[in-house]
């Protein structure tokens, strides 16, 4: 939980240009996703159900496929010397 939070909090304070998206349009959903997994098995999360696998699993994509979207904007900038 810990990692997905500072997933989230990474991803706020990015620059402007390697956001592929306004910046507060993945962090909404993320934490959506994550407050219903606590929900689901407040304790510990050990138990697994159907709901939980795909929350979790929804939840480690988006923040994948966001993570390599930035990467690739910062690649971008570097070799375009746009990077500051």
């Amino acid at each position: 939980m810990l990692a997905t939070l500072a997933a989230i909090l990474l991803y706020l304070v990015l620059p402007g240009r390697l956001l592929f998206v306004p910046r507060f349009v993945l962090p909404g959903p993320e934490l959506l996703l994550l407050v219903s997994l606590v929900a689901v098995n407040p304790r510990r999360m050990t138990r697994q159900n159907r709901f939980s696998r795909i929350v979790s699993l929804t939840l480690v994509a988006l923040i994948g496929v966001s993570n390599l979207v930035s990467l690739g904007l910062l690649v971008h900038a570097m070799v375009t010397s746009k990077a500051q």
